[in-house]
């Protein structure tokens, strides 16, 4: 587990670019994993190591393109009112959701933070 917490496409880059050429598609490929590996993290309750992955994720996704960083932060947002939560900062939780709401975040999005900042 501590390996993928180096994950990044510095490091994955060489090997996937092996199999998948495209530069574009495989930083996304690291991002779905930096994300996934956050979740798990933020279930585990190993919250710096969710921050991280999450912060890399987000930067990834950045990298990808507009359109999909746009998405991709209001999802980012929502995981971090949630990691907020979770760690007990509570006006950082409800900071962070209102944020979302606020920034136009899609219907799910905005509920999930509104939930998240109710609790």
């Amino acid at each position: 587990m501590e390996l993928l917490l180096k994950l990044d496409y510095q490091t994955v880059a060489p090997c996937l670019n092996l199999i998948l050429p495209d530069k574009e598609f495989t930083t996304l490929l690291v991002a779905l994993a930096l994300d996934t590996l956050a979740q798990i993290h933020l279930i585990q309750g190993n919250y710096e190591a969710t921050r991280e992955c999450l912060e890399r994720a987000r930067d990834s996704y950045g990298a990808y393109g507009r359109q999909a960083s746009q998405w991709y932060d209001w999802s980012v947002r929502v995981l971090l009112a949630r990691l907020a939560l979770r760690r007990g900062a509570l006006l950082e939780a409800v900071a962070l959701a209102d944020e979302t709401v606020e920034a136009g975040a899609p219907t799910f999005d905005a509920l999930q933070a509104t939930l998240i900042a109710a609790e």
